[in-house]
């Protein structure tokens, strides 16, 4: 999808299955210029990503295709989260990925408040 490569995403994973076809991206935000360094990072591996999923899928004799956008990371207290926006469409995706990156980023940030 070319919303996701012209925001850094690279598609790492690729299954097919007699339903349909699941890719699934990931961007590392903390390394994209601009990034606001007060933004934690993950007490894991010290990164930030965010990642997609493409669904492609045929139910009851029609195509359908979604998408979500996800973000999973530990905090410095040892906590994990995994904040996903799920149910959309590819194409609300694509029009909207800075807005959604910005409202997982938030929920981060909040996340990691004492």
């Amino acid at each position: 999808m070319k919303a996701l490569t012209d925001a850094g995403y690279k598609c790492w994973n690729t299954n097919k299955d007699q339903y349909g076809t699941t890719a699934e991206w990931q961007s590392r935000v903390d390394i994209r210029d601009g990034f606001d360094e007060s933004i934690p990072l993950c007490q894991c591996n010290d990164k930030l990503f965010i990642n997609v999923r493409l669904d492609d899928f045929e139910a009851n004799g029609s195509m359908f295709h979604s998408a979500s956008i996800s973000l999973t990371h530990e905090n410095k207290e040892g906590l994990w989260c995994d904040f996903k926006i799920c149910s959309l469409t590819q194409d609300e995706l694509a029009d909207k990925l800075p807005s959604l990156e910005q409202k997982l980023l938030r929920l981060w940030i909040e996340f990691n408040k004492e």
